[in-house]
């Protein structure tokens, strides 16, 4: 399954928040850049909400394949594979790297929140056949992330480089009779 990344639905804000005070003294405010980064397709009723921090590292909010309950969802691994290909192009574009950490947040493993219907047991088998590990606080780097995709959707590896091609050989031109 090969699918391109519509960047028509990708949107990428950055912005600043607060990350620690002292409320004793507002001097000691301290901010960090934080990029979000939201994947909306109406057409296949998918959202993915990304959470990049200055680290580097990457906060999977949002991994939802049927966005509106009232639609139908979307077609089986749809979502997981653009989930792939959003990760590929924040590299491309020095968003994120292979070393970063991966985590889920607290949303992702329904029931936390008591708004969820989603199964427990199901999600986590699920996230865990992504390579996420429990003991890491759900977590992984993003290459171990993009290894599991590259196997679940072989045709999405990136293409390798061609081999240069030689100069040919001169052809010797006939001497003169």
């Amino acid at each position: 399954m090969k699918n391109k990344l519509n960047l028509d639905n990708l949107k990428i804000d950055t912005d600043e928040y607060e990350v620690d005070r002292d409320y004793e003294d507002d001097e000691d405010i301290e901010y960090e850049e934080q990029t979000m980064v939201t994947y909306t397709d109406r057409e296949n009723n998918i959202k993915i909400i990304l959470d990049l921090r200055e680290d580097k590292n990457v906060y999977l909010a949002i991994l939802n394949g049927q966005h509106n309950k009232t639609k139908p969802p979307a077609p089986k691994g749809l979502t997981r594979n653009i989930l792939c290909n959003i990760l590929q192009y924040l590299i491309k574009k020095n968003f994120t790297t292979g070393n970063s950490i991966m985590n889920l947040t607290p949303g992702n493993l329904g029931g936390q929140t008591g708004r969820f219907t989603h199964n427990q047991e199901r999600l986590e088998n699920m996230y865990r056949s992504m390579g996420f590990k429990e003991d890491d606080d759900w977590g992984q780097t993003v290459n171990g992330f993009l290894d599991w995709c590259h196997s679940k959707y072989p045709d999405d590896k990136k293409e390798p480089e061609p081999e240069p091609v030689a100069d040919p050989e001169p052809v010797a031109e006939p001497e003169p009779a």
